[in-house]
């Protein structure tokens, strides 16, 4: 072997001693960083699952009315205590159905929070007879027949709004007083005591005013009485969007159109262009009837 081939040879073991030590380096450089974001990603874990965070609570409770939030967690199966890392919501959904108070519920996980909606059955309402009716449109006493569990405050039934001729209405447009009945549940309770009494009627023709079905909500305000009738069309819009509601009323009430008799406004709301249209109610100008 000549002396430069010997010379090549120990080139060669150098150049691949200097790539066998970058490769180890680089090695270990890639260990270390998955090691450190693996320790950080344990460590975050371990953080979140001991702090308050991880802990169940409810950031909105909404369809309720005399549920709060500790009494639906009850009912759901859940504790403060528990993880949201446990929570099944399936099981969650199930156990809050099963409920004889809760017709229909909808649950949103998130990492810091539950998000949870329930359409709870509560009384709402009475007839001219005094009977208790319930947001799902169904009559207390005919309820408490097939749901023994149903759970209410006796002393609740005693200020409930009249519903003048829903004994009338009740068997006709079920799916549309039912919607009525429960967006009622959404209104703050300050709100829902202004109520004096409820009502429902059909416009079948008018010149000016679209027809179908109506409802009426008499208000007690501090200055007056407010009755106002508005289509089905806004029954969410108006019920649970209290603010869009009190633009209403105010319009209504300063309105100067409009006449203040035995100290109440009488007004009709109807939905155009994606607007609210307040115009006087004008009961003989109107083909109507109560169902």
């Amino acid at each position: 072997m000549g002396v430069n081939e010997e010379e090549n040879i120990l080139v060669d073991v150098a150049k691949f001693e200097k790539k066998l030590i970058h490769m180890t380096n680089k090695r270990k450089l890639v260990i270390g960083l998955y090691l450190f974001f693996a320790s950080s990603i344990l460590l975050m874990n371990i953080t979140y699952i001991c702090s308050p965070l991880s802990k169940v609570k409810i950031r909105n409770l909404s369809g309720n009315w005399a549920y709060d939030e500790d009494k639906v967690l009850k009912i759901a199966g859940l504790s403060e205590k528990k993880s949201l890392l446990s929570v099944d919501t399936k099981k969650v959904l199930m156990n809050l159905n099963n409920s004889d108070n809760i017709e229909t519920s909808h649950v949103s996980w998130h990492m810091t929070y539950l998000d949870i909606e329930i359409d709870e059955i509560a009384p709402i309402a009475k007839d001219k007879d005094n009977q208790t009716i319930l947001s799902n449109g169904i009559y207390l006493d005919s309820y408490k027949k097939s749901h023994f569990n149903y759970e209410y405050n006796q002393e609740n039934l005693n200020n409930l709004p009249v519903f003048t001729n829903y004994h009338q209405i009740q068997n006709s447009t079920p799916n549309e007083t039912r919607a009525f009945l429960s967006g009622l549940k959404y209104l703050p309770i300050e709100r829902y005591r202004q109520i004096l009494s409820l009502e429902e009627f059909s416009i079948q023709q008018s010149d000016n005013i679209p027809p179908g079905i109506y409802f009426g909500i008499k208000f007690n305000l501090p200055n007056l009485a407010i009755d106002l009738k508005f289509s089905f069309d806004l029954v969410d819009t108006l019920l649970k969007n209290d603010q869009k509601l009190q633009e209403v009323l105010s319009s209504v009430e300063a309105s100067i159109d409009l006449e203040l008799l035995d100290n109440t406004k009488t007004a009709l709301c109807y939905s155009e262009n994606g607007l609210c249209k307040v115009v006087k109610y004008e009961r003989e100008e109107i083909e109507w009837n109560m169902q």
